[in-house]
């Protein structure tokens, strides 16, 4: 996701929504929106992640891409690359717009990466130590590309140590 700001449930709403399917070991099917936060971004968010009012004038509201995401998550296990950001801001959209929580496992690459290298583990930084290439950083789609690729390289590495189930 991308964001008006770091704060859900205090004004701060999302502005675009990048999602990958991963199965078999690949990359798959993927769905990408901005999205009508109905409210200016900040100059600080607008600093990080480069998105302007202007490019959303037209983009749909978070209600019409919610049911996107939502099928695009059905029976899988999700990934976030720090899932406590996402999620707050995912479940208190689901909240407000009376859809049901999520309540699929959750797995967050930022746990994984720290317990695999410990360290910083920033998406870009933990990407780079295990030698994919990061490319621009906060947009949704490309982030949520990287975090599947980080996903899968880490899961290689567990593999290879003997892991055999996602618990594991």
């Amino acid at each position: 996701l991308e964001t008006t700001g770091t704060r859900p449930g205090w004004g701060d709403e999302i502005l675009e929504i990048g999602a990958v399917q991963v199965g078999g070991f690949e990359l798959g099917c993927e769905f990408a929106t901005l999205v009508d936060p109905l409210r200016p971004i900040s100059p600080a968010a607008r600093a990080v992640h480069g998105i302007s009012d202007a490019e959303l004038a037209g983009a749909p509201p978070l209600g019409a891409a919610l049911p996107m995401l939502l099928a695009m998550a059905r029976d899988r296990v999700l990934v976030f690359h720090n899932a406590a950001f996402d999620l707050g801001f995912i479940q208190g959209a689901l909240a407000e717009s009376g859809h049901e929580p999520l309540d699929a496992p959750v797995l967050d690459t930022v746990v994984l990466a720290r317990r695999l290298l410990g360290g910083r583990v920033g998406l870009g930084t933990a990407a780079a130590r295990l030698g994919l290439a990061a490319g621009h950083l906060h947009r949704a789609l490309p982030d949520a590309r990287l975090t599947a690729q980080l996903l899968l390289r880490s899961l290689e590495l567990l593999v290879e140590a003997g892991a055999r189930r996602l618990y594991e």
